[in-house]
This record gives C-alpha cells, structure tokens and sequence, in this order.
C-alpha cells in the first residue's frame, strides 16, 4: 500500500520527534497504529461480508436456474428434497 524506504521512515520518525518531542511521539504512534489496526479490521470485515453476499447470489442464481430446469427433467426424489430445503431458506 504504502511505498516507502527505510530513509523515509526514518526522516518522518524524526519530524514527529522534532513537532511531539520525546514525551508525546510514543502516545502519537500508538494512537496511529491503533487506527491502522481498527482500519484494517474494517476492511477485512467488509471483504468479507462481500464474500458471503456474493456467494449468496451466486447460489440464488443456481437455484432460479434449477427452478427452470426443474420443469424440464425428472428430477431424482434426493435433489429435489435439498431443492426444496434450499428454498425454504432462501
């Protein structure tokens, strides 16, 4: 994500201890890091309720496909019992 260098960081380590000082900078990177961390644990979150809506309309699609299918074909007695147990959840 972010792109930088060793040289970098250590050129914004001592801009932060200039502007904080030396009694501040530790209470500043742990607040910034806590952040990052709430930051990602949001994202992951979000990928992952992405993931689930996704496969729950990739799973309602096999289902209207099998619906249309359904007149088509005899469909075997097992299929047809988890059909129906797929709709009664959907």
């Amino acid at each position: 994500m972010l792109d930088g260098d060793m040289g970098e960081l250590l050129l914004i380590c001592i801009v932060g201890l200039v502007v904080l000082g030396p009694e501040r900078l530790p209470v500043a990177i742990r607040a910034v890091t806590r952040w990052i961390k709430t930051m990602r644990g949001m994202a992951d979150s979000l990928k992952t309720q992405l993931a689930e809506e996704l496969k729950l309309q990739e799973l309602q699609s096999d289902l209207d496909k099998a619906k249309a299918l359904k007149s088509q074909i005899d469909v075997a007695p097992e299929l047809r019992e988890t059909l129906e147990d797929l709709k009664k959840r959907f």
